[in-house]
């Protein structure tokens, strides 16, 4: 608890009975000025309220401590909406982290445990705040945007991540951190965000993102991507297609062989004359790749 600056630490003692029943004891709820939260000196402080009982402790009795990340739980509760702390894990994280703390910095004060808290909350400013956090606002969009369980994503993946790195381009009116946390991102983007294969064949073949203004660096790598599938789909058809006439022939010499043994001919079956006459062969186009073109 704080009061006016002066911090209190309360004791509490629990014992297990051999009929397994546990009965708590309030010791007291103590001053508490030692330097820091640490472990020497919460031990130091623990083993001065019991001695005033006469208890020590020892391998049957041991020490515990609610860790600082329940104590901030606690003072939280007088926040209109709890704060989160960051996960390496997750950048989006890191936004909701800092939006959630600009949202409450006005009743900040109010829940700060010491002194040491006090004077960095001071040094923070709050307009560079303002500024990082409606800088980082894009990525929380297409973190959102990418995100989707239900509706397919792969075609958003490019254009959000050329938006994001043309959100990054420096202005004249950009302060220090900002130009810096811009050129941070950027680098962070291209080095570490990768777009492969998939990637491009999903946007090429999107109808209103095949043109690739967004990004014109990347059209020709894409169509690149998509030719190659292409070859590929042509090797198998060709491949499927040498098959089936293989076993064709078989099957027509082996009807041959069987004719000329049978008195009466095999009469065709209902489903084989309800077959789509052949059509004859429509000249093509010497480039295998018109239909690419032509898309």
């Amino acid at each position: 608890m704080d009061r006016n600056s002066y911090c209190y630490c309360s004791v509490a003692l629990r014992y297990v009975t051999d009929d397994f029943q546990l009965f708590t004891f309030i010791l007291g709820c103590v001053s508490y000025n030692a330097a820091s939260h640490s472990a020497q000196y919460l031990r130091e402080f623990v083993n001065k309220v019991l001695a005033e009982y006469k208890l020590v402790l020892g391998t049957t009795k041991f020490a515990v401590t609610d860790n600082e990340a329940k104590i901030h739980s606690h003072k939280q509760q007088k926040l209109p909406r709890k704060l989160q702390n960051y996960s390496e894990t997750c950048f989006s994280g890191a936004i909701i982290m800092l939006d959630i703390f600009r949202e409450m910095y006005q009743n900040l004060p109010e829940v700060l445990i010491n002194s040491n808290a006090m004077e960095n909350f001071n040094a923070i400013e709050k307009d560079l705040l303002d500024d990082i956090c409606n800088f980082l606002e894009p990525f929380q969009d297409v973190t959102n945007a990418l995100s989707k369980d239900r509706q397919p994503c792969l075609h958003r993946v490019m254009p959000h991540r050329q938006c994001l790195i043309e959100h990054c381009n420096q202005k004249e009116t950009d302060s220090t951190v900002i130009m810096q946390l811009k050129s941070f991102l950027a680098r962070r983007i291209k080095n570490a965000w990768y777009i492969n294969g998939y990637h491009r064949r999903a946007t090429i073949l999107h109808s209103k993102l095949k043109n690739f203004e967004f990004c014109r660096d990347e059209k020709e790598r894409s169509i690149d991507v998509l030719t190659q599938e292409y070859d590929k789909l042509e090797l198998n058809n060709s491949l499927t297609q040498k098959i089936a006439s293989n076993v064709l022939q078989n099957n027509n010499a082996s009807h041959s062989q069987t004719s000329t043994i049978a008195t009466t001919p095999k009469r065709k079956s209902l489903l084989t004359q309800c077959f789509d006459s052949k059509l004859t062969n429509r000249p093509q186009s010497s480039n295998s790749y018109q239909e690419i073109e032509n898309y």
